[in-house]
Formats: structure tokens, C-alpha cells, sequence
């Protein structure tokens, strides 16, 4: 389903269609040629920019095939946009598809090097190196939610046991997570936080 604030972004999205006017032109009509391209350029703009937000929003439902989708049209329109490969390695990493957000930096780099021979940023880099070291997990789905795209959970990177890897944690049953909260706020309370 789609969330409402985003149906307008979609619909607009699915009247785009191509570059503007592409293979209208006019004979020796130099300034026709210029506002066409300007305005190629700013609608292309306005559609990589739905992209991301449309992006955006689906990952924050947890709906993670539609932000996927947004994210890989926007780096099809624009690959050398550094921070929609950000978004795309992260939507995959958290979708539970690690090795293709690790696959999705290399390509990232081959493409900055062999496009504008620069290394990808600092802060690309970083993300990768979180992936790589685990750090970016999927989100939970907790089963037995009417409205799956809300039913999503994620267990706090100090509560999580080192030790454990077993199933997602659940819900209920969570007796050594409050047992682990509550050392942590007496802490806190202490002024040991």
C-alpha cells in the first residue's frame, strides 16, 4: 500500500516519461535548443529527487522492495550521485542484503574512478566499512501485524547480546533485555551513564 503523502510523488512519477520534448527540434533555433536542455536538466532533477524521497518514505514504513525500486531508478538517472549510492547500499544492507550493499559500494567506486578518476567520499566509505563490519542490520518484522509496513522493530545496539545468534528476539519474553535496561538506567541515575 501507498503511504498517502507519497501517492502524489508516484503519480507524478508515472506521467514522466523520458527526457522533455526529446527528439523535438527546431531548425537553427540555438536559444529553443538551450531552454529545452535547461529544462531537460531541471525535470530531471525534479524526478531523481522523487526517487529519493519516494525512497525515503517507503524505507521508513519498512517497505523495503518499493524503496529499493526508487533507489535503484534514481541511480540509473544518476549514478554519480554519491549519496543515492549511500541510500541504496543502506536500503539493501537493511533489507538483509548485505553482499549486494558491499557489491553496490565496489561498483560505486569503479564508477567514480573510472568516470571522474576520484575515490568515493569519507562518508561513503564509512558506510561501507559499517556494513562490512555488521553493523547496519535488517530490521525485525514482528509476525502476526495487520499492517506489516509498521510492524517493524529493531533492538538497540547495547542491548544486543554479543554472544546470541539466535532468532530475532520477539516481543514478549524480554527478561534479560529490561534486566540489561535497568542496570543501564540505575547507571544513569547514578550519574554513571
Amino acid at each position: 500500500k501507498v503511504p498517502p503523502r507519497s501517492e502524489a510523488l508516484e503519480q507524478a512519477l508515472r506521467l514522466a516519461r523520458g527526457p522533455f520534448l526529446a527528439g523535438f527540434s527546431v531548425a537553427d533555433a540555438a536559444p529553443y535548443e538551450e531552454w529545452q536542455r535547461l529544462h531537460q536538466e531541471r525535470l530531471q532533477r525534479q524526478v531523481v529527487a522523487a526517487h529519493e524521497n519516494l525512497a525515503a518514505l517507503y524505507e521508513d514504513q519498512a517497505a523495503y522492495e518499493q524503496a529499493l525500486d526508487h533507489a535503484r531508478r534514481r541511480m540509473e538517472l544518476d549514478p554519480l550521485q554519491e549519496d543515492g549510492q549511500r541510500q541504496l547500499m543502506r536500503l539493501l544492507a537493511r533489507s538483509g542484503n548485505r553482499s549486494a550493499a558491499l557489491a553496490q559500494y565496489e561498483a560505486c567506486q569503479r564508477l567514480l574512478a573510472d568516470e571522474l578518476g576520484v575515490e568515493p567520499a569519507a562518508e561513503t566509505t564509512l558506510l561501507y566499512e559499517q556494513i562490512h563490519r555488521g553493523e547496519v542490520e535488517p530490521l525485525i518484522r514482528l509476525p502476526g501485524r495487520l499492517d506489516e509496513s509498521r510492524s517493524v522493530q529493531r533492538l538497540p545496539g547495547f542491548l544486543a547480546s554479543e554472544e546470541d545468534t539466535s532468532a530475532p528476539p520477539l516481543f514478549v519474553a524480554r527478561g534479560p533485555e529490561l534486566a540489561r535496561l535497568d542496570a543501564f538506567l540505575e547507571g544513569a541515575l547514578a550519574d554513571e551513564g
